[in-house]
């Protein structure tokens, strides 16, 4: 009896363990999307010295490509942080440049923006990115 309970305890502490995570597991699909749509707006605000209007198709393609990986994100039970950081990524204000659809707004607004003005927001937007890839990539990967 007490060897079946030593051999029953370590199964029991794993158990636990994975029942009172406040963390999704890891998703390797969710980390692809983050990774995927940092390198792609990353491009595009490198961009946004250019006309607006010449970007606009490339501008609405990664606005859905993060809409899905939102919605993506958004269907994993326990994964409010990253929702919350895609939430953030994804408001709309122009006042708001720690934002990447905050720059987007601006630049259709201005049409173009300075490119020493593009070089710090990129930087901004990178971190921003940096903060959800690592969410993704601290999660369990059991």
């Amino acid at each position: 009896m007490r060897a079946l309970l030593k051999l029953s305890l370590p199964v029991i502490y794993v158990a636990a363990l994975c029942g009172c995570t406040t963390i999704a597991a890891y998703n390797e699909k969710a980390y692809e999307n983050a990774t995927s749509a940092k390198a792609e707006a990353l491009i595009l605000i490198g961009k946004s010295n250019q006309s607006y209007t010449s970007h606009e198709q490339e501008v609405n393609a990664l606005k859905l490509d993060l809409s899905k990986a939102s919605e993506f994100a958004k269907g994993i039970p326990k994964n409010d942080a990253v929702v919350s950081m895609y939430a953030i990524i994804m408001r709309e204000d122009k006042n708001d440049l720690g934002s990447l659809y905050g720059v987007l707004t601006l630049w259709k607004e201005k049409n173009t923006l300075h490119a020493a003005f593009t070089q710090e927001i990129t930087t901004k937007i990178g971190e921003e990115f940096d903060q959800l890839i690592q969410l993704e990539q601290g999660k369990n990967k059991f």
